[in-house]
């Protein structure tokens, strides 16, 4: 093989593999978050990148079920649906409390 690549293909184990550098993908959040929608990120974008591009999260949002629940170092795929609960979403049941939600 020989000469440049083009911009969207690269060079694997001497072989040429057509692979999008630019690609981006798309997550739809809602609930307590200030922004709701399908938010356009880069594809190796993180939860915390969501939640910052989607204006973070309101006054409302569950606090205690987002530092225990939500991981946002967690990376995202296309077409991911995230749900932040709001304060009143959290069910407690039993005798533990233990929340309903799970993510």
């Amino acid at each position: 093989m020989s000469g440049n690549l083009a911009e969207n293909q690269i060079q694997v184990s001497g072989k040429e593999d057509k692979m999008p550098i630019n690609e981006n993908i798309q997550v739809d959040i809602s609930g307590a978050i200030k922004n709701p929608g399908v938010i356009k990120l880069d594809f190796n974008s993180r939860l915390a990148d969501l939640i910052y591009e989607a204006g973070g999260f309101t006054e409302e949002a569950s606090e205690d079920w987002i530092a225990r629940n939500i991981n946002l170092s967690s990376s995202l795929e296309d077409a991911q649906k995230i749900y932040i609960p709001y304060k009143w979403d959290t069910v407690s049941y039993n005798s533990n409390k233990e929340e309903k939600f799970s993510f």
